[in-house]
């Protein structure tokens, strides 16, 4: 009898191997690393602070810009710059929710109920923008 590694487990310690590769592959970022919802450090999402825009770019798990405001008939425009798939859903509920794919774009109905409307992705919620419909 020896007490070597006769290569017996070796099949069971390569399957580990690839596991562990194909977890690491799916993240979207560090795991470690936090994105704050606020990226300027704490500022509340208020009308006074959101911006003009129709377009939210994500990067890094984190929309920007995160506090937009549009017209009311305005479609808002999503484009990730991340290999992850973005689930986003709207708070209050809306019909529908939004799918972007890695490097990919999706695109809102016409927002037409006045007030604001949080976006957030379902699995990343640093990823969150929250639009003034005016």
């Amino acid at each position: 009898m020896t007490d070597r590694l006769d290569g017996r487990l070796g099949f069971l310690r390569a399957l580990a191997i690839l596991a562990a590769a194909m977890v690491a592959a799916c993240q979207p970022h560090d795991p470690f690393q936090t994105f704050p919802v606020q990226p300027d450090g704490g500022t509340p999402c208020t009308r006074a602070v959101s911006v003009a825009s129709d377009t939210v770019v994500i990067t890094a798990g984190a929309c920007n810009p995160w506090c937009i405001h549009v017209a009311a008939g305005t479609s808002v425009y999503f484009h990730s710059n991340d290999p992850a798939l973005y689930y986003f859903v709207a708070d209050p509920v809306l019909s529908y929710d939004l799918q972007v794919l890695g490097y990919g774009d999706a695109v809102t109905l016409p927002l037409t109920t006045l007030g604001p409307v949080t976006w957030t992705a379902a699995h990343q919620q640093a990823a969150t923008v929250t639009i003034f419909v005016e």
